[in-house]
């Protein structure tokens, strides 16, 4: 990896290169394709979670409240799509890079390959293919089908149980009640 520092008006700079912009990448984000996992699955079920507030309530207001997640879920698949996409770019420049390099046993090159193969992708031979599009989209179609289970099963429960549903609603209809009731008289005593 290509370094460097210099002294200049007594301030030291150091410079650090990548070999590629996927490289840069990659290091910058170590980790991050299973953590955007983990939170592309927690926004789903909050995202399910609000629509079915929406659906009980019968009322719209909530919607507002449900875009910002909804935006986040897309925002964070796009990431995921993007950082998968640098990982099969360096993939295949680490693979291009270890044909050139594969006579020389000891060479520092094939050191610093073997070292970023570890890191990035420790279970993959040299021989194989990337299989990270196949978990992108399982992972993906998780995030999305199990919460989606979870609000129709949070919609038939609550729908077997209509005495419980109306004194809810009715419960939340006094509460709003009594929050405007509320605001209003401190509205009109300024």
């Amino acid at each position: 990896q290509p370094y460097g520092a210099f002294k200049a008006d007594g301030h030291r700079c150091y410079l650090v290169g990548w070999a590629s912009e996927y490289m840069f990448r990659c290091e910058n984000k170590q980790g991050q394709e299973e953590l955007l996992s983990h939170h592309l699955f927690l926004v789903g079920v909050i995202c399910t979670f609000k629509v079915n507030v929406i659906i009980e309530s019968a009322s719209w207001s909530p919607l507002i409240l449900a875009i910002p997640s909804v935006v986040n879920f897309f925002v964070i698949a796009f990431k995921q799509w993007a950082l998968l996409n640098d990982r099969v770019k360096h993939w295949e420049w680490l693979c291009y890079q270890h044909r050139l390099h594969q006579d020389f046993v000891a060479d520092e090159n094939q050191k610093a390959l073997e070292k970023q193969k570890s890191m990035h992708f420790p279970g993959v031979d040299w021989r194989s293919q990337l299989q990270e599009r196949r978990m992108f989209i399982f992972r993906t179609s998780m995030a999305l089908f199990i919460p989606v289970l979870l609000g129709i099963a949070m919609h038939i429960y609550d729908s077997l149980q209509p005495e419980e549903r109306a004194a809810r609603l009715e419960a939340s209809a006094q509460c709003f009640n009594v929050t405007i009731a509320a605001l209003d008289r401190s509205h009109k005593r300024r």
